[in-house]
């Protein structure tokens, strides 16, 4: 009877339990599936919000969650996998950008991407297999090397066409520079050999040897000190003066293919230059300051002594017989695409006119740069110069006063093409006294005769270059040149003109000229 009774006992519970929870039949059902809803509605757990109220815990600031997805079964969601670590960044990557809604910072912060790099750097160092020292042969070889000076060639070539059939008289529109084309036809205006190293610690060492149909020659070779105090530097050697800009120039650093008429006439054929000592002395002032003297041989150039009848019976006998050179050069940095050059030169030098030894020759110079280059427009430099000369000669019961001037402007047009505008003149005050005395003379050759009065020139030039170290010009020469006539008196002006072509090429390590 008592196990009948157990029977029986067993769905009633069961039926007892169903009515009970028959109201909250659909409450049970919409929240099955929450974990969160089972637990407020167990019988032995107070509700989130009993808790909360509870006298003896203080309230906790209750933090927003997530709501849950819907679930048919009871279960608790399953945890997404872990997220696997980004790979490091590669050298020389951007921080990988974060994908949305994936959690990740925006952006690697610098100091992990530091510490990151310079893992990989000891990484990759650590990797590296040790080599064996090298031999013996191989650092003797070394240094060898190192004792070779920068060697280049600059090579030069010209082709031109002159129109001066207009002309008559003496004279000629062909300017003298010792590397202009001289006649219609083709030419070889120089093939420049440079050398160029340090001595040691001490000195700088720099040689120009000049190769044309007319043989070679030293053009410049000169010791440079690299460690003198105060500002101090001297030169020795055979150099080009510094008075004014353009006669410092070498042929591959002009604007044109010819030199400039103030300074094949004024100066010298191939300008001012001989053998010299020179101390420069930058100036502490707040801009660039350049002080030089330079104390050098009286046959330099045309207008002291020169190479001809007035330097043979010449003898330098005390300092007074010998040519010196002053030039204070300046630069002013007027913005950061604008820059300003200002120089003074001033040359004074015996020049034997007449066989008497105290005539000199008096040498003014004033020359004016300016150079605008847009940094946020490469390939736009724009180059100003403007630049005059004086010559004061003293002659036998006479004084003599030439002068000439050159203005040129030079536009880069793009990165491989340039133009050049350029006027240029001279003004001569006697002409027959120059060739009485010997600063002037005629040619022999009729094709060929020597400039010896006024000349004014106007040029236009067009270059192109292939690369740094090839370049093609094309330049066109408008003059107006006056002659002397048979009387030794200048006579009308005529017009001419030139047409010059110039292939310009080199090869090796050519260091930078001055400024």
């Amino acid at each position: 009877m008592t196990h009948q009774v157990h029977r029986l006992t067993v769905p009633l519970w069961l039926v007892a339990t169903v009515a009970l929870a028959g109201d909250n039949h659909t409450a049970l059902a919409q929240t099955a599936g929450s974990p969160a809803a089972a637990r407020a509605a167990h019988p032995r757990r107070p509700p989130a919000a009993a808790r909360v109220a509870h006298p003896r815990r203080p309230p906790a600031q209750v933090r927003p969650q997530k709501r849950q997805p819907k679930r048919n079964s009871p279960t608790p969601p399953p945890q997404p996998p872990a997220k696997a670590a980004p790979p490091a960044p590669t050298r020389g990557a951007a921080p990988r950008a974060a994908r949305p809604g994936s959690g990740e910072s925006a952006e690697v912060s610098d100091e992990e991407l530091l510490r990151q790099i310079e893992k990989e750097a000891d990484d990759s160092s650590s990797k590296v297999p040790k080599t064996q020292p090298s031999s013996t042969g191989g650092r003797v070889l070394r240094f060898i090397q190192s004792l070779n000076p920068d060697i280049s060639a600059i090579g030069c070539f010209a082709g031109a066409y002159y129109y001066d059939h207009q002309l008559e008289g003496k004279g000629n529109i062909v300017p003298q520079g010792g590397h202009d084309p001289g006649k219609t036809g083709l030419h070889l205006q120089e093939i420049e050999l440079a050398l160029q190293s340090a001595v040691d610690p001490y000195f700088r060492m720099d040689v120009f040897l000049s190769i044309s149909p007319h043989g070679l020659h030293i053009e410049e070779g000169y010791f440079t000190t690299l460690g003198l105090p105060a500002g101090l530097q001297l030169r020795l050697g055979q150099m080009f003066a510094r008075f004014g800009r353009f006669n410092q120039a070498h042929l591959h650093t002009w604007s044109f293919a010819d030199s400039m008429v103030p300074v094949t006439r004024l100066l010298g054929g191939e300008g001012l230059g001989g053998l010299a000592g020179e101390v420069s002395w930058m100036m502490p002032l707040p801009w660039y300051a350049v002080l030089s003297l330079a104390l050098m041989s009286p046959t330099a150039g045309g207008s002291f002594l020169g190479e001809g009848d007035r330097a043979e019976s010449f003898h330098i006998r005390h300092p007074g017989h010998l040519a010196y050179v002053l030039h204070l050069a300046q630069f002013f940095e007027l913005s950061a695409n604008t820059g300003l050059s200002f120089g003074l030169s001033y040359g004074l030098g015996p020049n034997n006119s007449g066989g008497y030894d105290l005539n000199m020759t008096h040498l003014l110079g004033a020359d004016i740069y300016l150079k605008i280059r847009n940094l946020r427009r490469p390939y736009s430099d724009i180059q100003l110069t403007v630049e005059g000369y004086g010559r004061l000669t003293q002659v036998p019961q006479d004084l003599l006063f030439d002068w000439g001037l050159y203005a040129l402007a030079s536009f880069r047009l793009s990165k491989r093409w340039w133009l050049a505008l350029r006027y240029d003149m001279v003004q001569i005050g006697d002409s027959s006294a120059l060739l009485a005395f010997g600063f002037a003379e005629e040619s022999p050759n009729p094709e060929l005769p020597l400039p010896v009065d006024d000349q004014h020139r106007g040029s236009v030039a067009v270059t192109f270059a292939f690369t740094h170290f090839s370049q093609i010009r094309l330049q066109y020469n408008n003059n107006w040149t006056r002659r002397l006539d048979d009387h030794a008196q200048p006579g009308a002006f005529r017009l001419s003109h030139e047409v010059i072509l110039q292939l310009q090429g080199n090869i090796g390590t050519h260091g930078a000229h001055p400024y």
